[in-house]
């Protein structure tokens, strides 16, 4: 990842954005690998497909193109993925373009992650 960064800066990409990069992808295909989580893949698919054609400048561009995403603290955006069945939880750098996927999972896993995050569990 932090090669892809320093070949960015090397190159000019910086500022120049054109369209987001999605970092971290094989944690979605870890995801919708495991078992009873197969359907989750169309839908994470189809989100990957959409983030990396999107051209967010801010956390309200990315909600005016998923009006149910929650934006969380240090430029953070939760998704819901087969409402409400799974999240997915991103870091966005919206000045060079890059989404880091952070988490992924069921609603239960991102709930107790949610509260051991901030002291309740």
């Amino acid at each position: 990842m932090w090669s892809q960064i320093a070949n960015d800066c090397a190159t000019g990409r910086i500022g120049k954005i054109d369209a987001m990069r999605v970092l971290s992808k094989s944690r979605l295909r870890e995801f919708w690998s495991l078992p009873g989580r197969k359907d989750a893949a169309g839908p994470l698919k189809a989100w990957l497909a959409e983030a990396d054609r999107a051209k967010w400048t801010s956390s309200a561009s990315v909600t005016q193109q998923y009006p149910d995403a929650r934006v969380l603290s240090d430029h953070r955006v939760a998704f819901a993925i087969c409402a409400p069945k799974y999240r997915l939880v991103t870091r966005v750098n919206y000045d060079i373009g890059f989404v880091i996927i952070t988490f992924v999972g069921t609603q239960a896993e991102y709930d107790r992650a949610a509260a051991a995050h901030v002291g309740g569990g």
